[in-house]
């Protein structure tokens, strides 16, 4: 996306899809990707840009500045979009750390402390960030396919089960 066009999450969504379904068990019939599915198409079809927005925002847009400060980088993405779904995919990837990283215990706790700052800041619903935590958790999921290895359809698997999880609201 460039040139101040808005993002297609309906698009992304059809992609993940398209690349999980010929990757899982079962393909379409996979269970949990069937309830995945369930939550994000209705989300996926209605959704609008609601702000300008970063559209690509996780850890490693971040740098630290040689005064100590935080800056974002990395701007090709911006244009209309979904600030919550920024904060959303941020979370996602904080997901990803604290289940595959061997420093999970740090990313669980800024995973925590970004959620509840961002809630508490901006005063959004929890169930909307969660629905774009789950949308951003469920195109990780296909992650691990395209650079497979011996474990990564284990991967995929974790990260449909914590995306459903997070949709369904038992975390």
């Amino acid at each position: 996306m460039t040139g101040g066009q808005p993002l297609d999450i309906a698009a992304g969504l059809r992609h993940t899809e398209r690349i999980l379904n010929e990757v899982l068990p079962g393909g379409p019939a996979h269970p949990q990707f069937q309830r995945i599915l369930a939550i994000l198409r209705p989300f996926a079809e209605a959704w609008q840009p609601s702000a300008l927005a970063h559209n690509d925002f996780y850890d490693d847009q971040l740098i630290l500045t040689p005064e100590g400060r935080i800056a974002l980088v990395d701007f090709e993405e911006a244009g209309p979009g979904d600030p919550m779904l920024d904060v959303g995919n941020m979370l996602a990837h904080m997901d990803w750390m604290a289940r595959f990283n061997p420093r999970r215990e740090r990313y669980a706790a800024y995973h925590a402390a970004f959620r509840q700052a961002a809630l508490a800041r901006l005063g959004w619903d929890p169930r909307e960030l969660a629905l774009r935590e789950g949308f951003a958790l469920f195109r990780l999921a296909s992650n691990p396919v395209r650079h497979f290895r011996e474990n990564s359809l284990e991967k995929v698997e974790t990260l449909l089960t914590l995306a459903l999880e997070v949709l369904e609201g038992n975390r």
